[in-house]
């Protein structure tokens, strides 16, 4: 019996795939019915949590009282070198305004205060009895730094909020954490995130709901919303997250910071919980820096490589005239787009923002285009969910990620529904999905490829090695939490440069009318980092970067 239903599944997801991308006519029927389908669960929806998210209280964060917390990573590392200020001030400015908003947006995992005072003691120590010049090879000393929980941080919790796992304790750190240690930053805390990062909002049964600064009956996006939180309330400086589909920059959109998914193969991704040995993993798979500050980035993002001649093919010291660059810009996947949204007016006008600021300050050539392929983004974006080995809610203690069925699946269901699973329901969806889209054919994947390699050849002859694409980051700012359900499919807009291996620069551009950030993705073509990089940090000169929230200064 469940061999007929494989093969029937098989045969549904092969004739839908083809027709998606081959017959337009079809396709377009095929559109009109999913879209109704998520039109009418996105009012259901938005019903549901109206009277639950619209009317609470708008709390505000603590206001800011330390003029330490507005100064950007580069520069206080070297105002600690110039013993201008003492690291000790610095870590315990941010461990009090930690311990200040932690009780509104719920972000800390697990803090290391008491070490990363002892760590701040020996940095102050060692500029009091060394020359400026001796100090150079530590370019973040003394910076305080917060890593997404999933990121091995030595002593610390490293457990993804997993359900099946009730602790787990990294015994060492991940490669770019000692990366980052050698260039002298101090780790304070661990961040929350969704169950082994498979939520696009930042919530799980072990450590709660992480809010957004802003608005707290707000999301922060997911899956590093714990670090963006802290971020964007001005409670960090940097921290370090990770992106498969958009989950660095989405909450970093959310919440009004700089992220940077950079080109795939340069930053280890050793040390990551979950992880895969699939051929294809390093390539979907990116750790990449998060900062309030666009100088930050390029300085995070080259003390986060091990091996010095990477960070040479980057280029990362070379300076980029912005003036003399090619701007493009799309305003989205367009109307015919495969399921997604079209980006809403602030996106939008987001879009307008950065065009006009580079158009007016700087002179830039700015040019609409239209990469039409990127209305199957969604369909491409499914080649993710191929990876094989990727840790799962359904395997047992001593499975391997890929040894379970669809009877287990059942089983994990039942549990849930009868209120004896703590899995959650984003881990239990994201297994039955990927074991339906296991069954495509190999015709399909194979259809698959081929779009996406012609996909990349088009996006890459258009930017080469002079120009950079302004793209929308999400359909909409920040909703309120649980509303992000039925916008998963939005994820195309930032999924796509996964799946083309691009990186991307995620900026924010400004402030809606009730005071939300939006923001921009800024894509260049592989091994360009260092252009969206400098638009990024043009913007920021322009437009101002991140935005305190509601509370200004005393």
């Amino acid at each position: 019996m469940m061999r007929i239903i494989t093969a029937v599944l098989a045969k549904i997801i092969e004739i839908y795939y083809v027709s998606m991308i081959d017959n337009k006519q079809l396709a377009r029927l095929l559109n009109k019915l999913i879209k109704f389908i998520f039109d009418i669960f996105d009012w259901l929806v938005y019903f549901l949590t109206f009277f639950i998210c619209r009317y609470k209280k708008k709390d505000e964060l603590p206001r800011i009282t330390s003029k330490y917390l507005n100064i950007s990573a580069k520069k206080l590392a070297g105002k600690i070198k110039a013993k201008e200020l003492k690291c000790v001030d610095v870590v315990e400015a941010y461990i009090n305004r930690i311990k200040d908003v932690q009780p509104y947006i719920n972000s800390v995992v697990q803090d290391r205060f008491d070490e990363a005072l002892k760590e701040a003691k020996a940095v102050d120590e060692l500029v009091e009895k060394s020359l400026l010049s001796d100090l150079s090879d530590k370019p973040l000393l003394g910076v305080p730094l917060t890593v997404k929980e999933t990121i091995a941080v030595k002593g610390m919790s490293h457990n993804a909020a997993r359900s099946r796992v009730t602790e787990n304790i990294a015994k060492k750190d991940a490669e770019i954490i000692q990366n980052l240690r050698e260039a002298g930053a101090i780790p304070l805390l661990v961040s929350n995130t969704p169950e082994l990062c498979l939520h696009i909002e930042t919530s799980n049964p072990k450590y709660g709901r992480t809010n957004n600064p802003y608005d707290l009956r707000r999301t922060a996006g997911g899956s590093s919303g714990g670090e963006v939180s802290l971020l964007g309330s001005a409670a960090s400086v940097i921290g370090v997250g990770s992106d498969i589909g958009g989950s660095l920059r989405i909450p970093a959109f959310f919440c009004g910071v700089f992220g940077h998914k950079p080109t795939p193969g340069y930053v280890p991704n050793e040390g990551h919980i979950p992880t895969s040995t699939d051929s294809m993993w390093n390539y979907y798979f990116t750790l990449g820096p998060l900062t309030r500050y666009a100088e930050d980035l390029p300085l995070m993002l080259e003390n986060m490589i091990t091996e010095k001649s990477k960070v040479g093919k980057l280029r990362l010291d070379e300076k980029v005239d912005v003036s003399k660059l090619k701007i493009y810009y799309m305003y989205g996947e367009g109307p015919d787009s495969v399921l997604q949204r079209v980006p809403n007016v602030e996106c939008i006008r987001a879009i307008s923002l950065a065009i006009s600021a580079l158009r007016d300050k700087y002179q830039c050539k700015v040019e609409e285009t239209k990469i039409k392929e990127f209305q199957d983004s969604v369909l491409l974006n499914s080649q993710i969910l191929y990876i094989s080995g990727v840790e799962n809610v359904f395997q047992t203690q001593d499975d391997k990620p890929d040894d379970w069925g669809w009877i287990r699946i059942v089983e994990v269901i039942l549990k849930k529904l009868l209120f004896r699973s703590s899995a959650s329901m984003s881990c239990i969806l994201y297994g039955l999905l990927k074991r339906i889209l296991d069954l495509t054919p190999e015709n399909v994947r194979t259809l698959l490829r081929q779009k996406t390699t012609k996909i990349h050849t088009i996006v890459t002859d258009l930017l080469g090695n002079d120009a950079v694409l302004l793209y929308p980051s999400f359909s909409e700012e920040a909703p309120l939490h649980h509303r992000l359900c039925s916008k998963i499919l939005d994820v195309s807009y930032l999924s796509i440069f996964n799946v083309l291996g691009m990186p991307v620069t995620q900026c924010p551009v400004g402030m809606t009318r009730e005071g939300i950030p939006i923001g921009i993705q800024i894509v260049s073509a592989p091994h360009n980092d260092r252009l969206s990089l400098a638009v990024a940090r043009a913007l920021e000169k322009e437009l101002g970067g991140w935005t305190l929230p509601p509370n200004p200064p005393v």
